[in-house]
């Protein structure tokens, strides 16, 4: 454990570093989303982070943006009452834009197999 503060900077990192790239190729401002959808998708990158890198005091750029972008999928997914519920498409292509600018050859090797392997099918 890394204490309150290295999971808290790292779940707030988690949606900051996503705030930019949700808005440019998704369209989509996180600042809509509600105090509890915001507090929910950060726990819930979090936790995809620590399940499929491993826990660290810290974590790449990339690895929390597609963390937190896999985790808001899957909560529009699972609520239709989810602030983008009906953006699940925009969510979809701007994800996989992002990734076909973001993730090249070299990405691909160095990203831990656990996060590529739910990536993949949006490359």
């Amino acid at each position: 454990m890394f204490g309150m503060f290295g999971s808290g900077k790292v779940k707030a990192e988690c949606l900051g570093d996503t705030l930019g790239p949700m808005q440019t190729y998704a369209g989509l401002n996180l600042h809509q989303i509600s105090n509890r959808e915001n507090f929910d998708l950060q726990e819930d990158a979090y936790k995809l982070l620590q399940d499929t890198i491993g826990e660290q005091k810290s974590y790449l750029e990339l690895e929390k943006i597609c963390a937190t972008w896999l985790a808001i999928l899957n909560s529009v997914e699972q609520s239709s009452n989810h602030t983008f519920s009906h953006n699940r498409l925009e969510l979809e292509n701007g994800f996989k834009e992002f990734l076909s600018l973001r993730v090249n050859d070299v990405v691909k090797q160095g990203m831990p197999s656990g996060l590529f392997s739910l990536i993949k099918k949006f490359l």
